[in-house]
């Protein structure tokens, strides 16, 4: 790999590593400083422009001129350099900087970092091919560059496309002689088109090489915690390994994301003694829950010693298919790349001849052999046997070519040249094309055996498939005694298509038999193999029975190892055997029951919701044919799997879905006053799901009724669902007392029924209570007890979670850097687990950094996050702020108006109600709006000891006393503003707000600096002292900025004008966050 190093004494820049370093010493240099040192390096001795490193270090924001001075003392600082007399940096006033030292830059062969003295070089000089690569030497090169980069600890996944034929198999398998002659360990997976295959078979197969190299004791010790996880997708193994019993199936919706986790830590601890390579072949024809494991490896593969291949055919993929959503994802991953490939050229068809024919080619024979085959390996290899044993091949070099026998379509050809095999040999190697790409011995021999037609194999049977190897239409697989597989899919496909419909579902029903038979009970593994044969043998006669018993057998075997789409392709297939029987049965509701769950757990929400309204459908005719008991307990469990919110127990923020409650009203009129777990479950459903409504007056009721109902009934599980419903739909600003104690209740009832998950629910809840009280410590307490059961669980909504907190607290402590890579790291998992809130929820906190690190650091689109979530005020809110500070006064007047209407009694009391609130009275502040200022004072008055939370942890913004102390100077109450800055400067120290102290600090000082009482000056400069001190320490640049305006403001008052008399209220604009100068240009960033 080439690593830049630009080096001007005593220093040098590790580009890739982006790091500064003094000879073998790193420098400490942030990231936006080392980008602005990197571009003036890069243009030393010319005039870098303040608007060119403006682009450079914030593209798409406007920062003030003070922002880049800051950051670029910090450069100076760390290169020990003078702005007076500067050895580095010179300052070219009025226009920006000009980089002064000579800089040599050097290239290096290598991998490592710039510190280090020696160097990865990536040779292939002495590699002997098994035979020539031909026409592939610029791919292999990159493949083996990906090989050096993972023996280096930074892994890669590579994706080799193309059409049937082209050498992405050959290039895969030359890779992995390349890397086991280097000492890595290669695990490869293949895919099948059949579909009968397990869930996660590719990966199944590679983990299976791995544990039989490995003694039992070994296995435990390598695979740890993930040993329960990981094995369920391999039953052979796993018998070996632990008794059955101690591995239970995990049947969570985010059971998957525990297992993705597992995998990824079996194959960490695999590669810690030697690099990986792992490949899987055929990928276009993979399960969906195998492309999202390999998604989930992507993000990982950067510090992981592992090289990925993958294979896939095109151009044959359309937009749906999930490989295309697959390859789309794993793109945005900086470690992964696809490389096309093509024909070869002339040259290379002519030197690929060579070898297969052992002569040399005319050049005219060449040409129009490459004509022929578009210089495709597999066709130009097929062709020229076909030629070479036709004795077509050899003429003289100017006459002109004969023509050639390949027909428009290859397959042709391949079938032209299966002719030229014994009668018998056809017959097994049909045979084979209906078992699959793959087949052993023991299997065709009993298939042949049981093929009730007039065709025989007189000879040895090894003979016979002998002669196919010979001709290179089977493959002899090493290491598995009397198992084969087909030399390419082309082939196999020539020989299934070549039977007619009747004689294909025949054979199937036959393989079905046969493997049914093999092994009594049939075992787990071979369930979903079974299915499909018997599923294509339904036109053949009448094994409709057996097509469905093991359609759904092998549905609810993927379903319980966390293959969804599996499940959901299995159960599509026994409901249409029984559309196809004429059946519309009790049967069949339960099965679309089943179907629309797992269509749920697959975030196919769409789909799930068409199902159960099939389902809801069915109810109803039940019901007009009297049958009112079956169709009632139907349309009660349409309604709940119609209405499950995020993981079954949330609703998605500021969204509501119109046919989802009336679904549940519709179930509930239907069931009556019917005392059962299923109404108590519905109505607390339907107050969830009445959140974002209007309909406020309805979801105390129903709350109350769902919990005395559960009550009555006794049941601990239906009561902690209930009241985790009360707690969701009556969350409001002042019901955070009552809302601990139901959280308390929540996590007793689910302790004592071992119910991990919803004890989980309940305490995360309970950590944000706590916060909203003020009680941060104890939160804090609560969250250790938290994490240690959510690292067990490993389930993506508790993990997302853990990431979403330790930002909020990160910010709170004023580790920035920290908390937006904790914030990402919510983002990265809520993505990959299809969390509908992960981007809203990251776009929250991402505002709530803003807060600490002014708003020049903000990049969220608030004007159309409020027209979006337009039941969210607290984007709307947002927006009234964020126009004031620009200094868009009508803009964010017109805002104001439109929630100020009927004197903000049209605002909620929901969850956003505080922080609503809070922004709309630091809008008055700034527009000087004095009445509404009044209003919104009286509003949050009652709630001047709480905090505000947003969300489930998202952002803490301290206590509501500050707020108070803004709206308070707005109108001129001196004294209680004074008393409320006290108050909320008491309450921050003591939860350590370290960002929220600051600006409270900052705004009690410039309260003291406008009113100007005796003493105001000097306290205020005692504060914002305190506050310099703390915005340095944490990087607080634009706060730094005001806070440093304030307090020389504070000095010269204090040394020119005395203390006496009240100076007139300005605008507050300064006081909260931006300067009234600042450009409208932000304005338009905001609602972009």
């Amino acid at each position: 790999m080439i690593a830049q190093l630009l080096t001007f004494s005593p220093f040098h820049l590790d580009v890739p590593d982006a790091s500064l370093w003094r000879g073998r010493k790193k420098v400490p240099l942030p990231p936006k400083e080392f980008a602005l040192l990197h571009h003036l390096v890069t243009h030393a001795g010319q005039l870098v422009t303040t608007d060119t490193l403006f682009t450079t270090g914030w593209p798409g924001v406007t920062v003030s001129s003070g922002v880049l001075k800051v950051r670029m003392s910090q450069v100076r600082h760390a290169l020990g350099d003078d702005a007076e007399k500067p050895r580095f940096i010179e300052t070219v006033h009025g226009r920006g900087y000009r980089f002064i030292a000579e800089v040599v830059s050097k290239q290096a062969l290598g991998a490592k970092s710039a510190s280090s003295s020696t160097s990865v070089e990536v040779r292939t000089d002495t590699w002997q091919l098994t035979t020539p690569l031909v026409g592939r030497e610029p791919e292999f090169a990159s493949l083996v560059t990906a090989f050096s980069e993972a023996q280096a600890g930074r892994g890669r996944a590579i994706f080799l496309a193309g059409e049937s034929g082209i050498g992405k198999t050959r290039m895969a398998s030359e890779l992995t002689r390349y890397a086991q002659q280097r000492g890595a360990r290669v695990f490869i997976g293949r895919c099948y088109e059949t579909q009968g295959a397990p869930p996660f078979w590719p990966w199944a197969q590679m983990v299976k090489t791995y544990t039989l190299t490995l003694s039992t004791t070994a296995l435990k010790a390598q695979l740890g915690t993930s040993l329960r996880d990981v094995l369920q997708i391999i039953p052979d193994v796993r018998q070996r390994a632990t008794k059955p019993s101690t591995i239970p199936l995990l049947e969570s919706a985010q059971a998957r994301f525990r297992f993705f986790e597992s995998f990824v830590t079996f194959l960490h601890t695999a590669a810690s003694t030697q690099p990986l390579v792992l490949v899987l072949e055929d990928l276009h024809w993979a399960d969906t829950p195998s492309l999202l494991l390999l998604q989930f490896l992507a993000h990982e593969l950067p510090r992981l010693p592992i090289v990925l291949i993958g294979t896939y055919r095109t151009p044959a993929l359309p937009p749906e298919h999930p490989l295309t959503q697959a390859l789309g994802e794993i793109a945005r991953t900086p470690a992964s790349q696809t490389l096309g490939l093509r024909g070869i050229n002339e040259q290379a068809v002519a030197r690929l001849i060579e070898l297969t024919a052992g002569h040399a080619p005319s050049a005219t024979m060449t040409a129009a052999i490459l004509q022929r085959t578009a210089g495709n390996p597999f066709f130009v290899t097929e062709l020229v046997r076909t030629l070479h044993e036709n004795g077509q091949l050899t003429h003289q070099e100017h006459a002109p070519a004969p023509p050639l026998p390949l027909p428009p379509r290859v397959r042709e050809a391949i079938a032209r040249r299966l002719e030229t095999l014994s009668s018998s040999c056809r017959h097994l190697l049909t045979l084979g094309s209906v078992i699959g790409h793959e087949f052993t011995t023991a299997l065709l021999s009993k298939v042949h055996l049981r093929e009730k037609t007039q065709s025989r194999v007189e000879e040895s049977f090894l003979s016979v498939l002998s002669e196919a190897v010979a001709a290179h239409f089977l493959v002899s697989e090493p290491g598995g005694a009397g198992r084969y597989s087909f030399s390419h899919a082309l082939v196999r496909e020539t020989l299934y298509e070549a039977l007619d419909d009747a004689r294909r579902a025949h054979l199937h029903r036959v393989v079905g038999g046969v493997l049914e038979q093999q092994t009594r009970p049939v075992p787990d593994h071979l369930v979903a193999e079974i299915a499909l044969h018997f599923f294509h043998a339904v036109p053949a006669g009448n094994d409709n029975k057996k097509a469905l018993t093991y359609a759904v057998r092998a549905a609810e075997h993927a379903a319980s190892r966390f293959a969804y789409e599996d499940a959901i392709s299995h159960y599509s297939r026994a409901l249409a055997v029984m559309e196809s029987r004429g059946e519309s049965s009790d049967k069949q509701c339960e099965l679309l029951l089943a179907l629309g769950e797992q269509q749920r757990k697959a975030g196919q929400v769409a789909a799930a919701k068409t199902t159960f309204r099939r389902v809801a459908e069915f109810a109803r005719t039940l019901h007009g044919q009297g049958k009112k008991q079956q169709g009632t307990m139907f349309l009660a469990r349409a309604a709940l799997g119609f209405a499950p919110g995020l993981a079954g127990v949330g609703v998605n923020s500021g969204s509501h879905d119109a046919s989802v409650i009336e679904l549940l009203q519709e179930a509930l009129l239907a069931f009556g006053k019917k005392v059962s777990p299923l109404r108590a479950r519905m109505l607390g459903r339907l107050a969830m799901e009445l959140y974002w409504t209007s309909a406020v007056d309805q979801r105390e009721p129903l709350c109350r009724e769902a919990v005395a109902l559960a009550r009555k009934l006794g049941d601990p599980a239906v009561l902690a669902e209930t009241l985790y419903a009360q707690h969701a739909a009556l969350r409001s600003p002042s019901n955070a007392d009552e809302r601990l104690v139901l959280t308390n209740e929540i996590i007793t009832l689910a302790e004592k029924i071992g119910d991990k998950e919803q004890a989980l629910r309940g305490r995360l809840w309970r950590i944000v209570d706590l916060a909203e009280l003020g009680e941060v410590s104890v939160a804090d307490r609560e969250f250790e007890t938290f994490r240690q059961q959510a690292e067990a669980l490993r389930q993506p909504a508790y993990l997302w979670f853990l990431s979403v907190w330790r930002a909020t607290r990160a910010w709170t402590r004023g580790h920035f850097d920290s908390a937006d890579q904790f914030a990402r790291d919510a983002l990265s998992i809520g993505q990959r687990t299809q969390n509908p809130d992960a981007t809203l929820c990251f776009m929250v906190q991402t505002f709530g950094l803003s807060v600490g690190r002014g708003l020049n650091h903000m990049s969220v689109p608030v004007q159309q996050l409020s027209e979006e979530y337009v039941a969210l005020s607290a984007w709307r809110s947002t927006l009234v702020l964020v126009y004031a500070l620009a200094g868009a006064k009508a803009e964010a007047q017109q805002e104001l108006d439109r929630l100020a209407a009927r004197d903000f009694a049209d605002l909620p009391q929901d969850a956003d109600w505080l922080i609503s609130l809070a922004n709309v009275g630091l809008g008055c502040s700034v527009l000087r709006d004095v009445p509404r200022a009044a209003r919104v004072y009286q509003l949050l008055l009652p709630h001047a000891h709480r905090g505000i939370v947003v969300g489930p942890g998202l952002i803490f913004l301290g206590g509501v006393s500050r707020i108070l102390g803004m709206l308070a100077i707005t109108q001129g109450l001196d004294t209680e503003a004074e008393g409320h800055f006290l108050e909320a400067l008491a309450h921050n120290t003591r939860l350590g707000f370290l960002p929220i102290i600051v600006l409270t600090q900052q705004q009690f000082a410039s309260m003291l600096l406008i009113r100007r009482w005796p003493g105001d000056a000097q306290r205020a400069l005692r504060l914002l002292e305190h506050a310099l001190q703390t915005a340095r320490a944490l990087d607080m640049e634009e706060t730094l900025l005001r806070t440093q305006e304030l307090y020389e403001r504070a000095q010269y008052l204090l040394s020119s004008h005395g203390e006496e008399g009240h100076a007139e209220n300005p605008s507050l604009t300064g006081i909260i966050g931006k300067d009234q100068t600042r450009p409208r240009r932000e304005t338009r960033v905001m609602k972009s």
